[in-house]
C-alpha cells in the first residue's frame, strides 16, 4: 500500500486541486462535499453524464482478468470479469441486480434478498454517489479531520436512505477519495458483515472529468484491485447488455445460462488464438488456385471441399448438383489510336460477348453514369464506344461498390439500347495498380449484346484525360470472349447435426467459386475457410449444439448466383425450419459491425449476443442484415440475418483482379472472423428460442 499512498501525496501538483480556505475556519459538510465535486470536474459536468464505460484489469490475489464496467443512467450497471478462471458478473437491469458467481452457483441469479440487495444497488448508483445528494436524500455529516497512511483527511459519514452507512476520507488538500470505509456482506456468508476499506488513486482527467484510475479493496487478509486503462465518457452502449440472460429455471434449457455464456467465451477465444483458417486457405488456394464456374478449377474445388469436410469430420456432407454458365475470357486488348495512342490496361466484363477477330473500331463518348448517359441523345452515342466514367469511393462498409456497381451491371445494356457499338467503364474498385476488375453484366433479350470492358484505374484516367483534351478519342477494342453450352457444377453442403431439434437449421454459407483472375483468396476463400473453421470448433465441443448447423459452399455466386437459387428451391419445403443464416463474403477485413433483420418483438433478444462480439471490437449497428448475395433468395422468404461486416476499406482494391491471392489476407484478421462467426452460430443454435421472422414483405430490401 505504501507505494500507492505515496502517489497520492503527489495528486496535490494537478491543475484542478482545491485548497482549504485560509481563514482556518471550519468547514461544514456541504462545503467540503461542493469542493469535492469541484475536484472532480464538476457537478455540471457530472450532470451531463449519461454513461460510462470502463476497461482494465482486474486482480484478486495473485490473478489477473480483464475487466469491463459499463453504467447509465437509472442506475444500470454491470461488471464483467474473472475469478478463479471462471466468469463473474454483478449487475443491475431495469429489474434490479444480479449476478453471476460461476465457481460458487452454475447460474445466474436474481438478488432479491438483503443485505445483499442493498449492497448491490448500492455499487450501481450513477453517476456519483454526492452529487445533487439532498434531492436524493443522502445525509452527509463532517466528522473532523483524520489521517490516512500519513495523509490528512477531512472524513465525512454517509448514510443512505436505507440506511447503509459508510465514512469516506476526502484528501484535506485536493477533496478527492483517499479512502472509505463500510461494512460489507460476503456473497458466501450473509449472517456475517465484513468492514472494508476502499483505497482510491491515480487520478487522471478525462473529458473534464476526474476520475481514479487505480482502486483497491480491502477486507478480511484479501486485496483487490482494479487498475483502469480505458474510459469512454457518453458512449453508446446497448441496454441490452444490462440484462440478466434466461436461467435454466426459467426456460426449461438443459443448458443453464452460465454454460452457454462460459462456451461462447471458450470458443470466442478458440476462434481467436486459433490460425488453422489461414491454412485452410493456403490449402484452397494453393491446391486449386482459381475456381470460375464450370471450369476444371471450380471442378477440383469441389472435390476439394468434399475431402475438407471429411477431414473435419462434418456429417450429411453431400454435393447438390447445379447448373452454371459457361463463358470463356479469351484474349483481351485495347489500345487508344488518337490522339495519342497507347496501349490500355483491361479486362473482359464477365459475360460480354466478343468484338470478333477484326476486333472493334469506333470513337470515344464519355459520360459520368448512367444518369448522364439517359441524357444523351442517340446521334451523340449511335456506332460510338461509351466510356462510363464513374469513380467507386473507399469506404470501411464498402456501400460505393453497391452504388457503382450498376455501371458495370447494367450499362451495356442501356448503352446498346442507345445505339452504342461497346462500352468500357472505370474498373469498380479502390486501389491504383494498373489491372482491370472484372464482374459479371447482365445483357437483355430484346437489346443488341455488345462488347463491354473494364479499364485499369490509372488506364481510366488516361482515357479520361485525353477525352477532356477536346480532341476527338479513337479506341481499339479486342475481345475474345465467348458463351459455351452450360454445364454442371455443385454446391458442397455438410452439418452438425443439433442434438436435440435437428430440423431446425443454422445455415452458414460462402460461395466456393470465383472469378478466373486470381487465386481467389479474399474472394471469397476467406469465407470458405471461415465457414470450415467454425464447423471445426463446433465439431470439437463435448456435445454437437442444440440445433443443426448447416455448412454450405455455394456453386456459382460470381456469375449468376446459380447456387443460391439452386439451393432456394431444393430446399423449399424446409425454408420455415431455416432460423437463421449468415454468409462470409466481402473478404479478410477484421469485423466491425454487427446487424440483424427478424421481427420487431426480437431485435432486443438478437441484441443480447453483442457483449460476446464486443472483445472482438464488434458493436451492433441496425437491423437492415442483408445476409450477402448467396443468401438472397431466402431473405426473399423471410428467413432470418445476421450480417457480421468486415473491415471493407480496401477489399476493392484488389476485388475481381488478378492481384486477388492469399498475402492479401491477414491470420490475425481472419481469425477474428472465426471467433465471431462461431459465436454467432453458436449463439443461435444453442439458445433457448429463436429469432422471429421479418415479414415477407420486409425481407425485400
Amino acid at each position: 500500500m505504501r507505494s500507492l499512498r505515496l502517489f497520492a501525496l503527489g495528486v496535490c501538483m494537478l491543475p484542478w486541486v482545491v485548497a482549504i480556505p485560509a481563514t482556518g475556519e471550519e468547514m461544514t459538510a456541504d462545503q467540503i462535499v461542493d469542493r469535492y465535486l469541484e475536484a472532480r470536474g464538476g457537478a455540471d459536468a457530472w450532470r451531463q453524464v449519461e454513461a460510462l464505460e470502463m476497461k482494465g484489469t482486474f486482480s484478486v490475489v495473485s490473478k489477473r482478468s480483464d475487466f469491463t464496467l459499463i453504467r447509465q443512467q437509472s442506475d444500470l450497471y454491470r461488471l464483467d470479469y474473472t475469478m478463479q478462471d471462471l466468469p463473474a458478473i454483478r449487475a443491475r437491469d431495469e429489474e434490479g441486480p444480479w449476478m453471476l458467481n460461476a465457481w460458487l452457483k452454475p447460474e445466474v441469479g436474481r438478488v432479491t434478498e438483503d443485505p445483499y440487495k442493498k449492497q448491490l444497488e448500492r455499487e450501481s448508483l450513477f453517476p456519483l454517489l454526492l452529487l445533487d445528494h439532498k434531492k436524493k436524500e443522502i445525509q452527509v455529516e463532517y466528522l473532523g479531520a483524520g489521517d490516512i497512511d500519513g495523509i490528512a483527511t477531512l472524513d465525512l459519514k454517509i448514510t443512505l436512505p436505507d440506511g447503509q452507512e459508510e465514512t469516506w476520507h476526502l484528501d484535506a488538500e485536493t477533496y478527492l477519495e483517499v479512502a472509505a470505509d463500510s461494512q460489507i456482506y460476503d456473497y458466501t456468508q450473509l449472517a456475517d458483515p465484513i468492514q472494508q476499506r476502499i483505497f482510491y488513486d491515480d487520478f487522471r482527467e478525462v473529458e473534464g472529468l476526474v476520475l481514479p484510475f487505480q482502486i483497491e479493496w480491502e477486507f478480511w487478509a484479501r486485496l483487490e484491485t482494479m487498475t483502469v486503462e480505458e474510459v469512454s465518457i457518453n458512449p453508446e452502449l446497448d441496454v441490452s447488455r444490462f440484462s440478466a440472460p434466461p436461467t435454466a429455471e426459467s426456460t426449461g434449457s438443459q443448458t443453464s445460462a452460465l454454460e452457454l455464456e462460459s462456451q461462447l467465451i471458450e470458443l470466442r477465444e478458440m476462434g481467436l488464438t486459433s490460425r488453422n483458417s489461414f491454412e485452410i486457405l493456403k490449402s484452397l488456394t494453393t491446391e486449386v488456385g482459381p475456381r470460375f464456374a464450370g471450369t476444371p478449377g471450380d471442378r477440383a474445388g469441389v472435390e476439394w471441399a468434399v475431402r475438407a469436410m471429411e477431414e473435419i469430420g462434418l456429417q450429411n456432407i453431400r454435393t447438390e448438383p447445379v447448373q452454371v454458365p459457361r463463358w470463356v475470357r479469351g484474349d483481351e486488348t485495347g489500345e487508344i489510336l488518337a490522339p495519342y495512342p497507347q496501349p490500355i490496361h483491361l479486362t473482359a466484363l464477365g459475360g460480354s460477348v466478343g468484338t470478333g477477330e477484326e476486333g472493334l473500331e469506333a470513337e470515344v463518348v464519355m459520360v459520368s453514369s448512367l444518369e448522364d448517359l439517359a441524357t444523351r441523345s442517340a446521334a451523340e452515342i449511335e456506332g460510338k464506344i461509351v466510356f462510363i466514367n464513374q469513380r467507386m469511393v473507399r469506404t470501411q462498409d464498402g456501400s460505393s461498390y453497391g452504388q457503382t456497381g450498376i455501371i458495370r451491371r447494367s450499362g451495356p445494356a442501356r448503352a446498346a439500347e442507345m445505339g452504342a457499338t461497346g462500352v468500357l467503364i472505370r474498373s469498380l474498385g479502390t486501389g491504383t495498380h494498373r489491372f482491370a476488375h472484372t464482374g459479371s453484366t447482365r445483357y437483355e433479350e430484346e437489346i443488341e449484346k455488345i462488347p463491354a470492358a473494364a479499364l485499369a484505374i490509372p488506364d481510366a484516367d488516361v482515357l479520361e484525360t485525353q477525352v477532356a483534351s477536346g480532341q476527338p478519342v479513337r479506341f481499339r477494342l479486342e475481345l475474345g470472349a465467348r458463351r459455351l453450352d452450360d454445364v454442371m457444377s455443385a454446391t458442397v453442403i455438410g452439418e452438425v447435426v443439433g442434438r436435440e431439434s435437428p430440423e431446425e437449421i443454422v445455415l452458414l454459407g460462402a460461395h466456393l467459386d470465383s472469378w478466373d483472375k486470381g487465386t481467389g483468396a479474399i474472394d471469397d476463400g476467406t469465407g470458405v475457410a471461415i465457414v470450415l473453421e467454425v464447423a471445426r470448433l463446433l465439431l470439437g465441443l463435448p456435445e454437437a449444439p442444440r440445433r443443426t448447423v448447416r455448412f454450405v459452399l455455394f456453386a456459382n455466386e460470381e456469375f449468376g448466383l446459380s447456387g443460391a437459387r439452386a439451393y432456394a428451391e431444393a430446399h423449399e419445403d424446409e425454408v420455415d425450419q431455416h432460423i437463421l443464416a449468415m454468409e462470409a463474403d466481402l473478404g479478410p477485413g477484421a469485423v466491425w459491425r454487427y446487424r440483424a433483420r427478424t421481427d420487431e418483438k426480437s431485435v432486443a433478444d438478437a441484441k443480447q449476443v453483442t457483449r460476446f462480439l464486443a472483445p472482438l471490437g464488434i458493436t451492433w449497428h441496425d437491423t437492415t442484415a442483408g445476409g450477402g448475395a448467396d443468401l438472397s433468395p431466402l431473405r426473399k422468404k423471410g428467413v432470418p440475418m445476421i450480417d457480421l461486416s468486415p473491415d471493407a476499406t480496401y477489399y476493392f482494391d484488389y476485388h475481381h483482379t488478378d492481384d486477388d491471392t492469399l498475402d492479401k489476407v491477414d491470420p490475425e484478421d481472419l481469425a477474428q472472423n472465426v471467433a465471431a462467426y462461431t459465436v454467432v452460430a453458436y449463439w443461435a443454435a444453442e439458445r433457448q428460442g429463436v429469432l422471429g421472422r421479418p415479414p415477407i414483405e420486409e425481407a425485400n430490401p
